[in-house]
């Protein structure tokens, strides 16, 4: 699939379903200072976090999110989901790690990766972890 989605600082996500040639406005997950976004392997379940909120999936290619109360009010960095979107792993600033092994309806702090804070990104390339 050639589906590619793209968060904005201050604004709204975008998606692309030509590989990048054309891109459509996301307005179903609102206006907000997003960190980051990631995508299954087919394109279809989206999750995105932003700045001091929450964690966002959608399974319809960006038509319609969820807003994932249990992933708590956090200055979200980094998010990554495996293959088939079922595990999602977000990074704070801080440098600590939540994970959910359910599609974001529950979380576990899985501690912090870093001794300092600082900007990072990661890609979850398996998805034969376990959460705590």
């Amino acid at each position: 699939a050639n589906q590619e989605s793209i968060a904005t600082k201050t604004g709204f996500l975008y998606v692309s379903t030509d590989g990048g040639v054309n891109w459509t406005q996301s307005a179903s997950a609102g206006e907000r200072n997003w960190s980051d976004v990631a995508s299954s392997a087919d394109g279809v379940n989206l999750s995105a976090c932003d700045d001091g909120g929450y964690v966002y999936t959608s399974i319809d290619t960006g038509s319609n999110w969820t807003q994932q109360v249990t992933s708590g009010i956090r200055d979200w960095n980094s998010i990554s989901v495996s293959g088939d979107s079922a595990k999602i792993v977000g990074a704070l600033r801080d440098c600590t790690i939540f994970t959910s092994p359910d599609d974001g309806t529950t979380w576990a702090d899985s501690g912090d990766i870093c001794e300092k804070s600082g900007i990072f990104r990661f890609q979850l390339l398996t998805t034969s972890w376990t959460a705590d």
